[in-house]
């Protein structure tokens, strides 16, 4: 199936565009050469419709499910949590509008790099709603270190220095 597909030694994974709304991967299926997994422009609309690949993609640092319909990052901490190694994620252009999605993201145990622009939570801010969108992020996301490419700044500095 899938594996017979897939080359040994490749490193990176992209079946962006391929109109999937989860990845057909059977759960004993283990790849763990595979660290970016691309699944840009596709149909997954909730984390759950790709969290079999926390098992099947042990070693997956990066995982790039911009242009989806996503609107949740699910209900299950315990299976975002089993990304051990997932440092990078990037969901441009997504669905999601709340900001208790948003905190939902912190249950990824090694986040340190998250890419988030247009999403329809961010859409309708007014300017001064702009400028406390990263102090936001940064109270919500504590393991960032960067959002959308930029450093992230230590929280005393978001503090006032106290």
């Amino acid at each position: 199936m899938l594996g017979a597909l897939l080359p040994k030694r490749s490193s990176h994974l992209n079946i962006g565009h391929s109109n999937m709304a989860s990845l057909p991967c059977p759960a004993d299926t283990c790849f763990p050469n595979f660290t970016e997994l691309n699944l840009i422009q596709n149909n997954i609309s909730c984390f759950n419709d790709v969290s079999q690949l926390a098992s099947s993609f042990p070693n997956l640092h990066t995982l790039v499910l911009s242009d989806n319909p996503l609107n949740s990052f699910g209900e299950d901490q315990q299976v975002v949590e089993k990304f051990e190694k997932l440092a990078k994620l990037h969901v441009n252009k997504i669905t999601i509008n709340s900001w208790d999605e948003v905190s939902k993201l912190r249950w990824f145990p090694a986040l340190s790099d998250v890419r988030m622009v247009h999403w329809d939570l961010f859409g309708d801010m007014k300017e001064d709603e702009r400028k406390k969108k990263k102090e936001m992020l940064g109270a919500l996301l504590p393991n960032a270190h960067l959002i959308n490419g930029a450093p992230m700044p230590d929280k005393e500095q978001l503090n006032g220095g106290t």
